[in-house]
Formats: structure tokens, sequence, C-alpha cells
């Protein structure tokens, strides 16, 4: 990855900085940085469609094994100011290879679904898709993550852009419907 590409996204974006930023108990070793703007393998900048709304985020990967496979989605909802929103539900499946631990499920929800939630939508200006997971390069897994950064198309508002979605979606489905009615 180009690090000039990383350094001007998180310098466009700063707010992404600060959560990126989780730490988990490192044992005896002391707190390990988890996420980090080193271990960025891709930055992207996009635009919703229809396709993003119906993404459900997910978490899933096995314990117990000697790589620690693993694979986890998260999307945020943010305001314009960068503060985090609500954060999408994951589905999430992992399997445990402990005899006393049972596997984990759980259904998760679309960011269409999440974004319904919100008391005024009109107030999300981005949703950001954190990925992380191992990939194999060199004959080696290595991990690393990527973000993509959402933003609704040119000239919709979040909230106006889901409704003309729905509001496509009802012609289309009209449309089809009076098909089938002038073939009777």
């Amino acid at each position: 990855m180009n690090r000039y590409k990383v350094q001007a996204f998180f310098k466009e974006f700063p707010f992404l900085a600060p959560v990126l930023e989780l730490v988990e108990e490192g044992g005896d070793h002391g707190p390990q940085t988890v996420l980090s703007p080193e271990y960025v393998e891709e930055v992207k900048v996009s635009r919703i469609d229809r396709g993003f709304l119906e993404v459900i985020p997910k978490r899933d990967g096995a314990t117990g094994s000697l790589v620690g496979i693993r694979n986890h989605e998260s999307i945020l909802l943010f305001d314009e100011k960068g503060e985090v929103i609500k954060e999408v539900m994951q589905a999430i499946d992992i399997i445990h290879n402990e005899a006393y631990r049972e596997d984990e499920k759980e259904e998760g929800e679309t960011v269409g679904e999440a974004l319904a939630e919100i008391e005024d939508p009109n107030t999300v200006a981005y949703a950001v898709c954190i990925h992380t997971g191992y990939r194999i390069r060199d004959h080696h897994s290595v991990g690393g993550y990527s973000i993509t950064l959402y933003k609704p198309p040119k000239g919709f508002t979040l909230k106006e852009w889901v409704e003309e979605q729905e509001r496509r979606a009802k012609e289309m489905l009209d449309a089809q419907l009076a098909e089938i009615d002038a073939e009777a």
C-alpha cells in the first residue's frame, strides 16, 4: 500500500485515527494496539449504492487454531463532525474448537436497517467499513486491514438516498405488475 495515500486519507478524514486506536490486553506483554494506521493495506472512498444498504457486517473465525484465522468487519455510521452515531450490528459465526465452549452465532442487521433505527438519518454523513483479516502474502498469513469510507451520492443526503432507492424499487415492482396484468 502506498504510505502517502494512507497518510492523505487520514489527513482528509482525521476522525478515523482515534477509532483505529483500539487497545486490548496483551497478557504478559502489556497492552497492544490492535489496529493502527501502519497496518492499513488499503484505503478507499466510495459512494453508497443500493447494494451497500443490504450489507450485513460479519465476524467469523475459529478459536484454537494455531494461525488464529479470523475475518472481522465493522461498519460505523458517522456524523459530519466525525462522531460515531451507530455501529451496525454484526452477524457472528465463530467456531470454538475447545470442548468446553459452544460456538457463537448471531444474526446481524443490514446497513439500511441500522439507518432506519436512527432518529434522524440526515445526521449520517459517512459510513465506514473496517475489514480486518488475514491475507496470504509470500506464502505467509499476514494480518492487516482495509478501510472504505462511503458517502451518499452527490446531491443527496443519506435519508434522501434511501428514500430514492425505495421509490425506484416501488416503480420497478409497479412496472412488473403492470406487465403481468397486461399479459392476462
